[in-house]
């Protein structure tokens, strides 16, 4: 690709000045499967995870339903129960017109998490609580942020 300027300026300014130029290339990379250690370790992931069920999480706490603009909301999520097997804990929140200031879910031991979440504005929010891609039971909950 080849570009030179300037395209917008006055034909005085072009006549008083040097035109700059400017060139650029791109290439293109090539993805690669997985080999060696890191194939094993996503086979071992993915069998784990086909174990897994949602229904067994419980989430728990004043978060789940309200909450304050501007304060940080708390609630709780327990995966402890063997029939939840392994997985992620996946949160989101989506506000009526900006997004979530900021979630942060911690991991308390023995698939126990805490999470927090700051919104800014007032309204109604969704929140989603997912192991792996599974709502756990109650998810998507609708939260009233006054």
């Amino acid at each position: 690709m080849y570009c030179a300027g300037p395209a917008k300026a006055s034909a005085a300014a072009v006549k008083a000045e040097k035109v700059e130029e400017s060139s650029f290339m791109v290439e293109t990379a090539r993805k690669q499967m997985a080999t060696g250690h890191t194939a094993s370790a996503l086979a071992r992931l993915a069998s784990a995870l086909s174990t897994s069920t949602a229904t067994s999480v419980r989430a728990s706490g004043l978060g789940l339903k309200q909450t304050f603009a501007g304060r940080s909301a708390f609630f709780q999520v327990d995966a402890s129960a063997q029939a939840a097997g392994n997985n992620m804990l996946l949160v989101g929140v989506l506000g009526p017109s900006t997004p979530c200031e900021e979630i942060l879910v911690k991991h308390m031991g023995n698939r126990q998490y805490q999470v927090t979440y700051n919104v800014r504005e007032k309204g109604q929010y969704v929140l989603v609580v997912k192991w792996g891609d599974q709502h756990v039971q109650g998810s998507p909950f609708l939260v009233d942020v006054v």
